[in-house]
């Protein structure tokens, strides 16, 4: 009986952690942080990966994020770039009786300024569906002196499992490349636009939420033997909730790379948090990205997130299904992570 009452709860008073899903350590999914970033990954390729996530808060428990995504840039006609791709999102908190999942396409388009610049635009629908599993929770007229647990119950909530509602994601990029070895992109997220109902027993909607990046990456033509630094800033608001990051990652020839940063979080200036994020990534023939990252809070509340990820990226230009089978061919395409 305790168990259900701790997840009534939670079905009526908490979110399913909506704010949680854009905080990955570094990015790794740049698709996930803003809808405009479907070319990142460059024209005519393939692009595949997942990322896990996992969480552990002393108060609420653990909370996990599984996330797997499918993008594709068509070949440019004119100064102007389409891309499309599809996202999968499955959020799960305590011990997952609750659950998030997330179906969304992603769609995109990049058009030449000057010489040097592209502006993009990123569109994502999508769809949200909550879900709870009464499997293993048992409602009181489920007991019988004499026969034990019956399968039925009468309780209002029992026969209540899902609730659906759509949502869209808008994005828009300014992307400036100054010469090979630098380049510079502004991005500005809406989220939630629709304020997607994720509540099951209740009304709860989840809250618009605007974000601000800035991405640079640069290399030292002069000094060939230094990694490519690529910096990483963001902004996040939500209602009562913020959040500021940095991470720095250096990236080497070799293929592996480091990366450091900061995270402040603050909510309605009452829980006030900063974290250490700490990321070792490979990259193998440039078009596999394997990454760890573990992100322990060092003021605020105790917690420790660790983190996974892995991204594809075709090596081969693809213009058609034919060029799908050559997709693991030799890489010419230079740094794209």
């Amino acid at each position: 009986m305790r168990k259900v009452l701790v997840v009534l709860f939670c079905l009526i008073f908490v979110n399913l952690f909506g704010q949680e899903q854009f905080n990955s350590q570094f990015q790794i999914n740049k698709i996930e942080s803003n809808p405009a970033n479907g070319d990142s990954y460059g024209d005519k390729k393939l692009s595949f990966g997942g990322v896990f996530k996992s969480s552990f808060y002393p108060i609420r428990g653990p909370y996990n994020l599984s996330n797997v995504f499918l993008n594709y840039s068509f070949p440019s006609i004119n100064n102007f770039k389409s891309n499309l791709g599809f996202l999968f999102n499955n959020e799960t908190q305590g011990d997952g009786y609750l659950s998030l999942s997330k179906y969304s396409f992603n769609w995109g388009c990049s058009i030449k300024v000057k010489k040097k610049g592209w502006f993009n635009i990123g569109l994502r629908p999508g769809l949200y569906n909550q879900s709870i599993n009464w499997n293993e929770l048992t409602f009181s007229d489920q007991l019988n002196p004499i026969y034990g647990i019956t399968n039925n119950s009468n309780n209002q909530y029992a026969s209540i499992n899902n609730s659906t509602s759509f949502n869209l994601d808008l994005g828009l990029k300014f992307n400036f490349v100054f010469d090979k070895s630098n380049d510079l992109n502004l991005g500005i997220g809406f989220f939630n636009v629709l304020e997607p109902k994720i509540g099951v027993l209740n009304t709860y909607t989840l809250p618009r939420r605007f974000s601000f990046q800035i991405n640079y990456i640069g290399k030292s033509e002069e000094f060939k033997f230094l990694p490519i630094f690529n910096h990483h800033f963001r902004c996040e608001r939500q209602s009562n909730f913020k959040q500021l990051a940095y991470n720095m990652e250096l990236i080497f020839k070799q293929g592996y790379s480091f990366g450091a940063g900061l995270k402040y979080s603050s909510f309605s200036n009452i829980s006030n948090n900063l974290s250490l994020p700490i990321m070792i990534s490979y990259i193998y023939d440039d078009k596999i990205k394997c990454y760890t990252s573990w992100e322990p809070n060092i003021v605020g509340y105790s917690s420790n997130t660790f983190e996974f990820g892995i991204i594809f990226i075709s090596s081969n230009e693809i213009e058609g299904f034919k060029d799908v089978k050559d997709f693991f061919g030799k890489s010419n395409c230079g740094n794209r992570f």
